[in-house]
Protein backbone atom coordinates (compact mmCIF):
# COMPACT_ATOMS: atom_id res chain seq x y z
CA UNK A 1 0.00 0.00 0.00
CA UNK A 2 1.56 3.00 -0.97
CA UNK A 3 0.78 6.95 1.52
CA UNK A 4 -1.36 7.83 -0.73
CA UNK A 5 -3.77 4.66 -0.76
CA UNK A 6 -6.12 4.09 1.95
CA UNK A 7 -7.69 0.54 3.06
CA UNK A 8 -11.01 -0.48 4.17
CA UNK A 9 -11.85 -3.48 5.95
CA UNK A 10 -14.28 -5.84 4.42
CA UNK A 11 -15.42 -8.51 6.53
CA UNK A 12 -14.33 -6.72 9.82
CA UNK A 13 -13.19 -9.88 11.42
CA UNK A 14 -16.54 -11.53 11.53
CA UNK A 15 -17.93 -14.67 9.94
CA UNK A 16 -19.49 -13.41 6.44
CA UNK A 17 -22.86 -14.95 6.27
CA UNK A 18 -24.52 -14.60 2.53
CA UNK A 19 -28.03 -13.35 2.35
CA UNK A 20 -30.59 -16.05 1.26
CA UNK A 21 -28.74 -19.00 2.54
CA UNK A 22 -30.66 -21.23 5.56
CA UNK A 23 -28.63 -19.98 8.07
CA UNK A 24 -29.30 -16.07 7.05
CA UNK A 25 -33.45 -16.95 7.00
CA UNK A 26 -33.01 -18.57 10.66
CA UNK A 27 -31.35 -15.65 12.07
CA UNK A 28 -33.93 -13.32 10.48
CA UNK A 29 -36.36 -15.18 12.04
CA UNK A 30 -34.34 -15.03 15.67
CA UNK A 31 -34.21 -11.62 15.23
CA UNK A 32 -37.36 -10.58 14.41
CA UNK A 33 -38.96 -12.90 17.36
CA UNK A 34 -36.92 -11.13 19.89
CA UNK A 35 -37.53 -7.74 18.75
CA UNK A 36 -41.01 -8.48 18.59
CA UNK A 37 -41.54 -9.49 22.31
CA UNK A 38 -39.07 -6.37 23.06
CA UNK A 39 -40.04 -3.47 20.77
CA UNK A 40 -43.44 -1.84 21.28
CA UNK A 41 -44.46 1.09 18.92
CA UNK A 42 -46.69 3.79 18.70
CA UNK A 43 -47.92 2.69 14.96
CA UNK A 44 -50.82 1.09 13.12
CA UNK A 45 -50.79 -2.61 14.00
CA UNK A 46 -50.70 -3.92 10.83
CA UNK A 47 -47.53 -1.60 10.06
CA UNK A 48 -45.63 -2.62 12.92
CA UNK A 49 -44.11 -6.07 11.99
CA UNK A 50 -42.54 -3.97 8.11
CA UNK A 51 -41.11 -1.61 10.32
CA UNK A 52 -39.32 -4.35 13.07
CA UNK A 53 -38.13 -5.66 9.45
CA UNK A 54 -36.15 -2.89 9.00
CA UNK A 55 -34.11 -2.76 12.27
CA UNK A 56 -32.84 -6.78 11.25
CA UNK A 57 -30.82 -4.86 8.31
CA UNK A 58 -28.49 -2.61 9.91
CA UNK A 59 -28.41 -6.10 12.54
CA UNK A 60 -27.29 -8.44 9.55
CA UNK A 61 -24.84 -6.03 8.46
CA UNK A 62 -23.48 -4.76 11.66
CA UNK A 63 -23.77 -8.28 13.83
CA UNK A 64 -25.88 -6.95 16.08
CA UNK A 65 -28.92 -8.78 17.60
CA UNK A 66 -29.27 -12.83 16.26
CA UNK A 67 -26.68 -11.69 14.78
CA UNK A 68 -24.15 -11.61 17.31
CA UNK A 69 -22.50 -14.54 18.62
CA UNK A 70 -20.21 -14.71 22.29
CA UNK A 71 -18.97 -18.04 20.59
CA UNK A 72 -15.81 -18.82 19.03
CA UNK A 73 -17.07 -17.73 15.55
CA UNK A 74 -17.40 -14.31 16.92
CA UNK A 75 -20.48 -12.07 15.01
CA UNK A 76 -22.03 -13.21 12.04
CA UNK A 77 -22.09 -10.31 9.22
CA UNK A 78 -23.92 -9.69 6.21
CA UNK A 79 -22.51 -6.89 3.95
CA UNK A 80 -24.40 -7.31 1.09
CA UNK A 81 -27.80 -7.90 3.33
CA UNK A 82 -30.68 -5.29 2.08
CA UNK A 83 -34.10 -4.73 3.08
CA UNK A 84 -35.40 -6.76 0.36
CA UNK A 85 -33.33 -9.28 1.53
CA UNK A 86 -34.64 -9.81 5.06
CA UNK A 87 -38.28 -8.93 3.63
CA UNK A 88 -37.57 -12.39 1.28
CA UNK A 89 -35.82 -14.77 4.38
CA UNK A 90 -38.85 -13.65 6.80
CA UNK A 91 -41.71 -13.74 4.43
CA UNK A 92 -40.71 -16.02 1.67
CA UNK A 93 -43.58 -16.32 -1.33
CA UNK A 94 -45.47 -13.40 0.80
CA UNK A 95 -42.58 -10.41 0.16
CA UNK A 96 -44.45 -9.30 -2.69
CA UNK A 97 -47.64 -8.11 -0.40
CA UNK A 98 -44.94 -6.93 1.90
CA UNK A 99 -43.51 -4.50 -0.94
CA UNK A 100 -46.84 -3.42 -2.27
CA UNK A 101 -47.97 -2.46 1.96
CA UNK A 102 -44.79 -0.06 2.19
CA UNK A 103 -45.72 1.20 -0.96
CA UNK A 104 -49.00 2.05 -0.37
CA UNK A 105 -47.97 3.96 2.96
CA UNK A 106 -45.72 6.11 0.49
CA UNK A 107 -48.82 6.72 -1.94
CA UNK A 108 -51.27 7.55 0.62
CA UNK A 109 -48.73 10.51 1.73
CA UNK A 110 -48.10 11.26 -1.35
CA UNK A 111 -52.14 12.16 -1.91
CA UNK A 112 -52.23 14.38 1.72
CA UNK A 113 -49.55 16.25 0.56
CA UNK A 114 -50.72 16.80 -3.03
CA UNK A 115 -54.62 17.75 -1.74
CA UNK A 116 -52.76 19.84 0.85
CA UNK A 117 -51.18 21.70 -1.86
CA UNK A 118 -53.44 22.75 -4.44
CA UNK A 119 -56.19 23.07 -1.46
CA UNK A 120 -58.14 20.31 -1.32
CA UNK A 121 -57.65 19.88 2.47
CA UNK A 122 -59.46 22.26 4.64
CA UNK A 123 -58.50 22.90 8.18
CA UNK A 124 -58.83 21.43 10.85
CA UNK A 125 -58.07 18.07 9.66
CA UNK A 126 -56.59 14.50 10.56
CA UNK A 127 -53.74 13.70 8.55
CA UNK A 128 -55.36 10.80 7.49
CA UNK A 129 -55.90 8.59 4.16
CA UNK A 130 -58.92 5.87 3.97
CA UNK A 131 -59.51 6.03 7.52
CA UNK A 132 -55.89 5.09 8.93
CA UNK A 133 -53.03 7.59 9.90
CA UNK A 134 -50.18 8.30 7.45
CA UNK A 135 -47.34 6.76 7.45
CA UNK A 136 -49.04 4.56 10.54
CA UNK A 137 -48.18 7.10 13.09
CA UNK A 138 -51.01 6.38 15.87
CA UNK A 139 -50.79 10.25 16.59
CA UNK A 140 -52.02 11.37 13.70
CA UNK A 141 -55.35 10.34 14.49
CA UNK A 142 -55.33 12.39 18.08
CA UNK A 143 -57.67 15.55 18.14
CA UNK A 144 -54.63 17.23 19.70
CA UNK A 145 -52.52 16.89 16.22
CA UNK A 146 -55.26 17.92 14.05
CA UNK A 147 -53.82 19.43 11.11
CA UNK A 148 -54.62 23.06 11.10
CA UNK A 149 -52.59 24.98 8.46
CA UNK A 150 -52.01 22.69 5.52
CA UNK A 151 -49.69 24.32 3.73
CA UNK A 152 -47.06 24.30 6.39
CA UNK A 153 -47.29 20.46 6.31
CA UNK A 154 -46.42 20.30 2.94
CA UNK A 155 -43.42 22.95 3.39
CA UNK A 156 -42.13 20.79 6.50
CA UNK A 157 -42.52 17.71 4.07
CA UNK A 158 -40.10 19.93 1.22
CA UNK A 159 -37.70 20.75 4.38
CA UNK A 160 -37.34 17.39 5.47
CA UNK A 161 -36.14 16.11 1.95
CA UNK A 162 -33.99 19.09 1.44
CA UNK A 163 -32.22 18.22 4.64
CA UNK A 164 -30.82 14.45 2.91
CA UNK A 165 -30.06 16.38 0.14
CA UNK A 166 -26.57 16.27 -0.97
CA UNK A 167 -26.43 19.55 -3.05
CA UNK A 168 -28.22 21.97 -0.58
CA UNK A 169 -25.71 20.45 2.44
CA UNK A 170 -22.84 21.88 0.08
CA UNK A 171 -24.75 25.18 0.07
CA UNK A 172 -24.26 24.91 4.16
CA UNK A 173 -20.76 24.12 4.30
CA UNK A 174 -20.33 27.04 2.00
CA UNK A 175 -22.68 29.26 3.77
CA UNK A 176 -21.53 28.15 7.14
CA UNK A 177 -18.35 26.68 7.03
CA UNK A 178 -19.56 23.36 8.50
CA UNK A 179 -18.74 20.21 6.70
CA UNK A 180 -21.03 17.85 6.27
CA UNK A 181 -21.16 14.35 4.52
CA UNK A 182 -23.60 12.53 2.45
CA UNK A 183 -24.52 10.49 -0.36
CA UNK A 184 -27.84 9.62 -2.62
CA UNK A 185 -29.65 6.24 -2.98
CA UNK A 186 -28.96 4.56 -6.67
CA UNK A 187 -30.11 1.43 -8.64
CA UNK A 188 -26.95 -0.65 -8.17
CA UNK A 189 -26.40 -3.79 -10.22
CA UNK A 190 -25.91 -6.67 -8.03
CA UNK A 191 -23.87 -9.21 -10.40
CA UNK A 192 -21.43 -5.86 -11.61
CA UNK A 193 -20.85 -5.21 -7.43
CA UNK A 194 -20.23 -8.61 -6.89
CA UNK A 195 -17.66 -8.67 -9.99
CA UNK A 196 -15.71 -6.24 -7.92
CA UNK A 197 -15.25 -7.13 -5.08
CA UNK A 198 -17.15 -4.21 -3.26
CA UNK A 199 -20.05 -5.00 -1.11
CA UNK A 200 -23.63 -2.87 -0.15
CA UNK A 201 -21.54 -2.07 2.93
CA UNK A 202 -18.48 -0.41 1.17
CA UNK A 203 -21.10 1.50 -0.88
CA UNK A 204 -21.74 3.30 2.08
CA UNK A 205 -18.94 3.59 3.64
CA UNK A 206 -16.29 4.46 1.02
CA UNK A 207 -16.15 8.28 0.15
CA UNK A 208 -16.64 8.17 -4.09
CA UNK A 209 -16.50 11.53 -4.86
CA UNK A 210 -12.96 11.69 -3.30
CA UNK A 211 -11.71 8.22 -3.65
CA UNK A 212 -12.03 5.74 -6.39
CA UNK A 213 -10.73 1.95 -5.80
CA UNK A 214 -7.89 0.58 -6.55
CA UNK A 215 -7.40 -2.74 -5.89
CA UNK A 216 -8.02 -5.79 -3.19
CA UNK A 217 -5.45 -6.83 -1.36
CA UNK A 218 -7.15 -9.92 0.93
CA UNK A 219 -9.66 -8.80 3.30
CA UNK A 220 -9.09 -5.29 2.31
CA UNK A 221 -10.02 -2.57 -0.46
CA UNK A 222 -7.41 -0.35 -1.25
CA UNK A 223 -8.32 3.30 -2.90
CA UNK A 224 -6.52 6.56 -3.54
CA UNK A 225 -7.77 9.65 -4.67
CA UNK A 226 -10.16 10.72 -7.66
CA UNK A 227 -13.43 9.85 -9.13
CA UNK A 228 -14.92 7.11 -7.30
CA UNK A 229 -18.38 7.98 -9.00
CA UNK A 230 -17.12 7.70 -12.53
CA UNK A 231 -15.45 4.22 -11.51
CA UNK A 232 -18.57 2.75 -10.01
CA UNK A 233 -20.67 3.84 -13.41
CA UNK A 234 -17.74 2.87 -15.54
CA UNK A 235 -18.03 -0.85 -14.12
CA UNK A 236 -21.82 -0.81 -14.23
CA UNK A 237 -22.42 -1.03 -10.78
CA UNK A 238 -24.88 2.43 -10.99
CA UNK A 239 -27.48 2.84 -13.24
CA UNK A 240 -28.53 5.73 -14.22
CA UNK A 241 -30.44 5.45 -17.56
CA UNK A 242 -34.23 5.17 -16.22
CA UNK A 243 -36.30 6.97 -14.17
CA UNK A 244 -36.92 4.02 -12.24
CA UNK A 245 -36.10 0.40 -11.87
CA UNK A 246 -37.90 -2.82 -10.57
CA UNK A 247 -36.54 -4.71 -7.93
CA UNK A 248 -35.34 -8.07 -8.51
CA UNK A 249 -32.14 -10.38 -7.59
CA UNK A 250 -30.32 -8.26 -10.41
CA UNK A 251 -31.22 -4.81 -9.41
CA UNK A 252 -31.98 -3.03 -6.20
CA UNK A 253 -31.24 0.78 -4.39
CA UNK A 254 -28.52 1.49 -2.49
CA UNK A 255 -26.77 3.99 -0.66
CA UNK A 256 -23.95 5.19 -1.83
CA UNK A 257 -21.41 7.86 -0.19
CA UNK A 258 -20.12 10.25 -1.66
CA UNK A 259 -18.30 12.27 0.77
CA UNK A 260 -17.00 10.95 4.18
CA UNK A 261 -18.99 13.59 7.37
CA UNK A 262 -21.96 13.87 9.76
CA UNK A 263 -25.31 14.52 8.27
CA UNK A 264 -28.40 16.04 10.05
CA UNK A 265 -29.91 15.04 13.52
CA UNK A 266 -34.17 13.91 12.46
CA UNK A 267 -34.82 14.26 15.65
CA UNK A 268 -33.61 18.01 15.84
CA UNK A 269 -35.01 18.75 12.20
CA UNK A 270 -38.65 17.58 13.76
CA UNK A 271 -37.96 19.97 16.97
CA UNK A 272 -36.83 22.72 14.89
CA UNK A 273 -38.94 22.54 12.31
CA UNK A 274 -41.81 22.68 15.22
CA UNK A 275 -39.63 25.65 16.93
CA UNK A 276 -39.30 27.84 14.10
CA UNK A 277 -42.26 27.28 11.71
CA UNK A 278 -45.07 26.06 14.35
CA UNK A 279 -46.12 22.43 15.01
CA UNK A 280 -47.89 21.36 11.59
CA UNK A 281 -44.28 22.24 9.68
CA UNK A 282 -42.94 19.74 12.59
CA UNK A 283 -45.56 17.23 10.96
CA UNK A 284 -43.96 17.39 7.68
CA UNK A 285 -40.56 17.12 8.22
CA UNK A 286 -41.58 14.04 9.72
CA UNK A 287 -43.72 12.79 7.12
CA UNK A 288 -40.32 13.21 4.55
CA UNK A 289 -38.57 10.96 7.29
CA UNK A 290 -41.55 8.21 6.79
CA UNK A 291 -41.15 8.30 3.46
CA UNK A 292 -37.48 7.69 3.32
CA UNK A 293 -38.13 4.68 5.54
CA UNK A 294 -40.88 3.17 3.72
CA UNK A 295 -39.76 3.07 0.45
CA UNK A 296 -36.39 1.02 1.50
CA UNK A 297 -38.67 -1.70 -0.14
CA UNK A 298 -40.72 -1.16 -2.83
CA UNK A 299 -42.37 -2.35 -6.06
CA UNK A 300 -40.38 0.25 -8.20
CA UNK A 301 -37.22 1.77 -6.58
CA UNK A 302 -36.21 5.59 -8.20
CA UNK A 303 -32.71 6.58 -8.17
CA UNK A 304 -32.39 9.30 -5.32
CA UNK A 305 -35.38 7.81 -3.79
CA UNK A 306 -38.88 8.77 -3.95
CA UNK A 307 -39.13 11.41 -1.34
CA UNK A 308 -37.43 13.50 -4.33
CA UNK A 309 -39.51 12.84 -6.88
CA UNK A 310 -42.37 13.74 -4.74
CA UNK A 311 -41.08 16.48 -3.37
CA UNK A 312 -40.12 17.61 -7.14
CA UNK A 313 -44.18 17.53 -7.77
CA UNK A 314 -45.62 18.76 -4.67
CA UNK A 315 -42.73 21.92 -5.24
CA UNK A 316 -44.03 22.48 -8.44
CA UNK A 317 -47.76 21.94 -7.49
CA UNK A 318 -46.94 24.65 -4.70
CA UNK A 319 -45.19 27.22 -6.54
CA UNK A 320 -47.92 27.67 -9.02
CA UNK A 321 -50.47 28.15 -6.00
CA UNK A 322 -47.77 30.75 -4.55
CA UNK A 323 -47.11 32.37 -7.32
CA UNK A 324 -43.23 32.11 -5.48
CA UNK A 325 -40.88 29.35 -4.37
CA UNK A 326 -41.53 27.59 -1.43
CA UNK A 327 -38.87 29.03 0.60
CA UNK A 328 -35.99 31.45 0.23
CA UNK A 329 -32.17 30.17 0.24
CA UNK A 330 -30.94 31.35 3.34
CA UNK A 331 -33.83 30.24 4.76
CA UNK A 332 -33.59 26.65 4.01
CA UNK A 333 -29.60 26.66 4.38
CA UNK A 334 -29.98 28.02 7.83
CA UNK A 335 -32.78 25.04 8.99
CA UNK A 336 -30.05 22.51 7.64
CA UNK A 337 -27.60 24.18 9.42
CA UNK A 338 -29.44 23.93 12.59
CA UNK A 339 -30.46 20.64 12.25
CA UNK A 340 -26.92 19.12 11.47
CA UNK A 341 -24.76 16.95 13.88
CA UNK A 342 -21.55 18.81 15.02
CA UNK A 343 -18.92 16.90 14.37
CA UNK A 344 -17.21 17.65 17.95
CA UNK A 345 -20.72 17.06 19.75
CA UNK A 346 -21.90 14.13 17.84
CA UNK A 347 -22.71 11.98 20.44
CA UNK A 348 -25.27 14.80 21.57
CA UNK A 349 -27.45 14.83 18.25
CA UNK A 350 -29.19 11.45 18.31
CA UNK A 351 -30.57 10.47 14.81
CA UNK A 352 -33.72 8.33 15.63
CA UNK A 353 -34.96 6.06 12.93
CA UNK A 354 -38.68 5.61 12.50
CA UNK A 355 -38.63 2.92 14.47
CA UNK A 356 -36.67 4.56 17.72
CA UNK A 357 -39.26 7.82 16.80
CA UNK A 358 -42.46 5.62 17.73
CA UNK A 359 -40.57 3.25 20.51
CA UNK A 360 -42.09 3.18 23.60
CA UNK A 361 -40.65 4.07 26.92
CA UNK A 362 -41.69 3.40 30.14
CA UNK A 363 -42.04 6.57 32.79
CA UNK A 364 -42.57 4.30 35.47
CA UNK A 365 -39.36 2.03 35.72
CA UNK A 366 -41.19 -0.55 34.51
CA UNK A 367 -41.11 -2.61 31.36
CA UNK A 368 -43.24 -0.47 28.57
CA UNK A 369 -45.05 -3.73 27.63
CA UNK A 370 -46.85 -3.89 31.22
CA UNK A 371 -46.23 0.20 32.25
CA UNK A 372 -49.24 2.45 33.19
CA UNK A 373 -47.56 5.22 32.09
CA UNK A 374 -45.38 5.71 28.73
CA UNK A 375 -44.01 7.87 26.20
CA UNK A 376 -42.07 8.05 22.55
CA UNK A 377 -39.46 10.18 21.15
CA UNK A 378 -42.03 11.77 18.70
CA UNK A 379 -44.60 12.60 21.18
CA UNK A 380 -41.86 14.44 23.35
CA UNK A 381 -40.51 16.43 20.89
CA UNK A 382 -43.17 17.81 19.45
CA UNK A 383 -44.21 18.97 23.37
CA UNK A 384 -40.61 20.49 23.54
CA UNK A 385 -41.04 22.46 20.26
CA UNK A 386 -44.20 24.02 20.82
CA UNK A 387 -42.52 25.00 24.44
CA UNK A 388 -39.33 26.03 23.16
CA UNK A 389 -41.78 28.89 21.17
CA UNK A 390 -42.53 30.16 24.58
CA UNK A 391 -39.62 31.82 25.50
CA UNK A 392 -39.41 33.97 21.92
CA UNK A 393 -40.35 37.64 22.33
CA UNK A 394 -42.20 39.84 20.13
CA UNK A 395 -39.12 41.18 18.19
CA UNK A 396 -38.19 37.35 17.35
CA UNK A 397 -35.30 36.93 19.93
CA UNK A 398 -34.73 33.62 21.65
CA UNK A 399 -33.86 33.70 25.22
CA UNK A 400 -31.52 30.87 26.18
CA UNK A 401 -30.75 31.99 29.89
CA UNK A 402 -34.87 31.69 30.46
CA UNK A 403 -35.22 28.90 28.90
CA UNK A 404 -32.47 26.93 30.08
CA UNK A 405 -33.45 28.52 34.14
CA UNK A 406 -37.18 26.84 33.28
CA UNK A 407 -36.28 23.44 32.07
CA UNK A 408 -33.50 23.10 34.70
CA UNK A 409 -37.30 22.85 37.06
CA UNK A 410 -39.15 21.24 34.40
CA UNK A 411 -39.26 16.93 34.49
CA UNK A 412 -38.61 15.69 31.39
CA UNK A 413 -39.20 11.75 30.82
CA UNK A 414 -35.55 9.88 32.32
CA UNK A 415 -35.20 7.97 28.73
CA UNK A 416 -32.75 7.39 26.16
CA UNK A 417 -33.33 7.65 22.59
CA UNK A 418 -31.93 6.69 19.15
CA UNK A 419 -29.55 3.90 18.63
CA UNK A 420 -26.63 5.67 20.50
CA UNK A 421 -28.87 6.07 24.00
CA UNK A 422 -28.84 9.80 24.29
CA UNK A 423 -30.43 11.60 27.33
CA UNK A 424 -33.67 13.19 25.95
CA UNK A 425 -32.84 15.69 28.97
CA UNK A 426 -29.05 16.76 27.40
CA UNK A 427 -30.17 16.58 24.27
CA UNK A 428 -33.23 19.24 24.48
CA UNK A 429 -30.49 21.65 26.55
CA UNK A 430 -28.09 20.66 23.24
CA UNK A 431 -31.06 22.18 21.01
CA UNK A 432 -31.33 25.36 23.27
CA UNK A 433 -27.80 25.74 23.07
CA UNK A 434 -27.35 25.49 19.09
CA UNK A 435 -30.09 27.96 18.86
CA UNK A 436 -28.53 30.20 21.37
CA UNK A 437 -25.58 29.85 19.50
CA UNK A 438 -26.92 30.47 15.97
CA UNK A 439 -28.56 33.43 17.17
CA UNK A 440 -25.13 35.25 18.96
CA UNK A 441 -23.81 34.68 15.14
CA UNK A 442 -26.53 35.90 13.20
CA UNK A 443 -28.76 38.25 15.44
CA UNK A 444 -32.27 37.20 16.49
CA UNK A 445 -33.58 33.82 15.24
CA UNK A 446 -37.21 34.96 15.14
CA UNK A 447 -40.01 33.14 14.18
CA UNK A 448 -40.91 32.07 10.71
CA UNK A 449 -44.62 31.92 11.22
CA UNK A 450 -46.92 34.03 13.33
CA UNK A 451 -47.09 32.86 16.79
Amino acid sequence: MTHAEKRYEINKGATTLSPGTPAFKILVERDFTKLSKRVHLAIEQRLRPELLLQSITGHAMNGHGAFFSQGVSGPRRCPNADLYEIIQGMRGDGAEKSLALRQRVVDDVRTMLARCSNGQSQAPCALSYRGRPLAGVNGFLDEAWRVERPLDIVRGFLFGVAIDNFDWRREVQSTHGLEMGGGEMHAVDFAALRATGLTLELLASIPFELEAPVRREGNYWLTREGDGFAWLLNEGVVLTRKKHYVPSNAVRPAYVRLIRGQGVSDDASVIMGGFLYGPDFAKGVLLADAIDTWEKATPLAYPHGQDEHIAAEVRSDLTRRLKRAPWRKDELVDFIYLCAIDPRRATIYPDCSQRRFLEYHSVDGRPAARSSEHTYALEQHFRFAQWLRGFVDKQGSFDADRARTSFSSTKTPDIKISFTEVSLHEFYLEIINRIEGFQAEHGSIGLRMAR
